[in-house]
């Protein structure tokens, strides 16, 4: 039987060389390869923007609870839970504006607001106040009872109507990771963004501080 039709090259009316299908089974084949090669480095890269991506949703959510809190003239409140939430989907990942009396008890939601998530690679890893040095050696900070659906009080940063902050500065620590059967897994210590809240402004700004 003779094969060389399959695999000769066929020309097309007008003149041009068509390309046969082993040939066009042949380029498949390599960019398949290639883009198999190619996802891990795709998925490294999505995970590191994802920190900075992060930071900047987390801290336009801060000025937007701010702005808030100061026109509403009402205690502002954004809660972002960590493993005292029951539900662990939002475990280290969820953020959302509430407003909040002054024993720092939930009221209401801010209007027009939902559960919102920082991008995949991401977790908020601890929220505090400085220690001596500066530095949060854990989530010591505000909490927020009588959450609905929520057992347990949840840490939040909290603004007064004029835009202050309760309480002392604040440091947020975001970082590479991920969130596994309710518990927090940081996959790189080195990629990560720092923020931190001013008492007297209530002002968010990026901080060097490393976790």
């Amino acid at each position: 039987m003779n094969f060389s039709k399959f695999i000769r090259p066929s020309i097309s009316p007008t003149g041009r060389r068509r390309f046969t299908m082993v040939e066009l089974l042949m380029v498949m084949v390599v960019i398949t390869i290639l883009i198999t090669m190619m996802m891990p480095a795709f998925e490294r890269l999505a995970l590191g923007s994802g920190v900075q991506g992060a930071a900047r949703a987390v801290s336009g959510q801060l000025r937007m609870a701010r702005q808030h809190a100061i026109t509403s003239r009402e205690r502002v409140a954004l809660l972002m839970p960590a493993g005292e939430i029951s539900e662990d989907e939002k475990k280290w990942i969820a953020y959302r504006p509430c407003i909040v009396d002054n024993s720092n008890n939930w009221v209401a939601w801010v209007p027009n607001t939902e559960w919102q998530f920082v991008p995949t690679g991401a977790v908020i890893a601890q929220v505090g106040a400085p220690d001596a040095l500066g530095n949060p050696p854990s989530d010591s900070t505000t909490m927020i009872a009588d959450v609905p659906g929520e057992a347990n009080a949840i840490r939040a940063i909290v603004f007064t109507p004029t835009g202050r902050l309760v309480g002392t500065n604040r440091i947020l620590h975001i970082v590479e990771g991920a969130v596994a059967n309710g518990q927090m897994i940081i996959r790189n210590r080195d990629n990560y963004r720092t923020l931190e809240v001013d008492t007297y402004t209530g002002r968010t700004s990026y901080k060097d501080e490393q976790l």
